[in-house]
């Protein structure tokens, strides 16, 4: 898995500022910090730090990092009275389990003010353009004098806990020293005589190859009542798998029958 981390502000926007520092500073060692601890659970990218993320969307320059999931870091701000974390979503997002996550985890150094939807411009263009899940989070209010002390005196721990909330809502775990080698698993046998279009009974998900360990197409799925043309049916030993391919020419599976529970999700018709 790939995650992808955006400093905010920067470039000549100091952003929010507070308790003698900017949030352009503060946002770029956070996202140095999480790296290091993230990297110890998958491959983890990072938008120029010279530039403003926001700034270049606006000036049409943004190059988008590719990536599976992305968290854009800054800190609040509000008369210096109010405090906390809290993290925002788009309006389009489905689940939130990876935000409560990481602010489950913070809410051991600032007050959990929850997950709030508001379609940011960057992170609402990750999710419409790229159909990528992503987050815009507040590590907490910068001119507060009580979360930045907090923030100050724990800030590798508060980076880690941004770090294992990622990690804990996707289910990763951590790298081991060496590589092991995968078990070969059994190829799937194709079956020409039920190619055509199914119809979908259940929602499923979409995958890059005829096998559940292989990755699923963010926030893409067939839902019941679907119709796909499958050209071929691959028979494997926990499911029978359909074949098909998108409108780019790239070629996807779904899981037609569940062959241990003899179970079908999806009919021919």
């Amino acid at each position: 898995m790939k995650i992808g981390l955006i400093s905010g502000h920067g470039n000549g926007d100091s952003g929010a500022v507070g308790q003698g520092t900017q949030e352009q500073k503060e946002t770029r060692k956070v996202v140095d910090g999480v790296k290091k601890h993230l990297s110890k659970y998958c491959n983890v990218v990072v938008y120029d730090k010279n530039k403003n993320a926001f700034d270049e969307l606006q000036k049409g320059k943004m190059k988008y990092l590719v990536c599976d999931y992305l968290l854009e870091v800054h800190f609040n701000s509000f008369n210096g009275s109010a405090y906390g974390t809290e993290c925002y979503v788009t309006t389009s997002e489905k689940a939130t389990s990876v935000e409560k996550q990481i602010l489950e985890n913070l809410s051991k150094y600032f007050t959990n003010r929850g997950i709030k939807r508001t379609n940011f411009s960057v992170i609402y263009n990750y999710k419409q353009n790229r159909k990528i899940s992503s987050a815009l989070l507040e590590v907490c209010f910068i001119d507060n004098k009580k979360d930045m002390t907090t923030y100050n005196k724990n800030f590798d721990k508060i980076c880690q806990a941004i770090a294992d909330g990622i990690a804990q809502g996707f289910g990763l775990t951590k790298k081991s020293g060496t590589t092991p080698k995968p078990t070969p698993k059994p190829v799937p046998k194709p079956d020409t005589t039920r190619t055509g279009t199914y119809k979908f009974n259940v929602a499923v998900k979409v995958r890059k190859s005829p096998d559940t360990s292989s990755k699923y197409e963010t926030c893409v799925a067939y839902q019941k009542g679907d119709k796909v043309i499958i050209s071929q049916v691959l028979s494997g030993n926990l499911y029978t798998w359909g074949k098909y391919y998108t409108i780019k020419g790239q070629s996807r599976f779904v899981a037609l029958k569940d062959n241990k529970k003899n179970v079908w999700y999806a009919s021919k018709i």
